[in-house]
């Protein structure tokens, strides 16, 4: 594994976490986990999880009521 796969393979873990326990949109989950554009991250995240973030989330959402979590360092 390449320095770079590393890489994206963590920032995906990241947003993994981020899919299944916020709110927040994939323009914000991108940016948190280090991706300026979110189509770089829809890719990457496709090719490393076989699915998109949307199908991500829907299939592994929290079940329960939940509350937004903030994203630390982003804006309201």
């Amino acid at each position: 594994m390449s320095p770079l796969d590393y890489l994206h393979a963590q920032r995906v873990k990241r947003a993994r976490i981020l899919l299944e326990v916020t709110l927040n949109d994939i323009p914000t989950i991108a940016h948190a986990c280090g991706y300026a554009d979110p189509a770089a991250f829809r890719r990457i995240f496709m090719r490393l999880e076989k699915q998109t973030p949307i199908a991500y989330r829907t299939a592994n959402a929290l079940r329960s009521s939940r509350m937004r979590w903030k994203v630390e360092g982003l804006g309201p």
